[in-house]
């Protein structure tokens, strides 16, 4: 057969119900295929059984009884096929294209075993042309309760735990890459915190800096002058935006504060204000030969009463005639 697929995992999400969870590629052993519940390996026939080992399109994972994955657990099904070789050639028998096809479609199924592992490491991208050493010679008694980092060169290294605290930097003082100080009156007296970036024994502060021994982490200098700026960013903004509430007048260029737009102090603005607008008299113009909204309520309310008024004078006029109407057939009957 054909490896047409690179998956080599799936991953779902239990809800306490579904017993049963697909695999979409080809194992040949049940035990060829690892099941993850919130990372812990399941044990097979115990926590769950497999089914079509050996078909190319997958089969089942069924959770036994007591064992179905919990709401919101994550299941995980990954492949993993032993690495090793079971296809054994004897010499002048009969060549079988099947058992050849199977052994290098196991090979095609473990490189992509490696490629899902290789996939998920962190690595450098293929354009980084300075990757430097990838490899490193210390022992485990040297590596032992450190971190990996780098080093001023960029170096693969390690070193103690970012944050160990000495305090305020002294002269002959041993010290590990990781630990941390403040440059206090032995030094620059900056009161900046420093990481040390290889370990060493410490000379002077400005030789032991410039050999880039420590490296800055916080610059309180930086920092201060940070949050004077912000703080009178701050009040400035905070000045601005009153002025753009409440003062009277201009505020920038031919533009005026919210109060004064709404009450037109002392009648600064050509236009008219909110208020005016809203509430001027009937038949006071605000600007322009333009008038309040009381002006045109108004307005439009006499217009409905003349509306009503004509309407009760066409009714009056039909009853009238209705009048009449009556009075000429009552000639009639009398002419009759």
């Amino acid at each position: 057969m054909t490896i047409a697929t690179t998956i080599n995992r799936k991953e779902y999400t239990g809800n306490g119900a579904n017993d049963t969870f697909a695999y979409t590629f080809i194992i040949y052993l049940d035990g060829d295929l690892k099941v993850y519940v919130n990372s812990v390996l399941q044990t097979i026939t115990t926590h769950y059984t497999v089914t079509n080992a050996g078909e190319p399109s997958g089969g089942n994972v069924v959770f036994e009884a007591g064992f179905i994955p919990a709401a919101d657990t994550s299941v995980v099904l990954w492949r993993d096929v032993p690495k090793t070789q079971s296809t054994d050639y004897v010499g002048g028998e009969r060549f079988s294209a099947e058992t050849h096809e199977t052994a290098l479609d196991r090979l095609t199924v473990i490189t992509q075993q490696l490629q899902d592992d290789m996939d998920r490491c962190i690595k450098l991208a293929k354009t980084v042309t300075d990757a430097g050493s990838v490899e490193m010679n210390l022992s485990a008694t040297e590596r032992a309760t450190k971190f990996f980092g780098f080093d001023v060169s960029g170096e693969l290294t390690v070193s103690g735990a970012v944050g160990t605290w000495k305090d305020e930097w002294e002269t002959a003082i041993a010290y590990n890459a990781g630990d941390m100080v403040y440059d206090g009156s032995n030094g620059g007296d900056t009161q900046s915190v420093y990481y040390c970036a290889e370990s060493h024994t410490s000379g002077t502060w400005a030789t032991d800096l410039a050999a880039e021994k420590w490296i800055i982490a916080i610059d309180v200098e930086t920092v201060i002058t940070d949050a004077e700026a912000a703080q009178a960013a701050a009040a400035a903004s905070a000045t601005l935006a009153q002025k753009w509430a409440v003062d009277a007048g201009l505020v920038e260029a031919t533009d005026y504060s919210a109060k004064q737009w709404a009450s037109n102090f002392a009648g600064l603005i050509a236009g008219g204000s909110s208020k005016e607008w809203a509430a001027t008299a009937e038949d006071f113009a605000v600007a322009g030969g333009l008038f309040s909204a009381l002006h045109y309520a108004a307005k439009a309310a006499a217009d409905l009463v003349l509306t009503n008024a004509d309407v009760v004078s066409t009714n009056a006029d039909v009853v009238s005639t209705n009048a009449d109407v009556v009075t000429t057939n009552a000639d009639v009957v009398l002419t009759g």
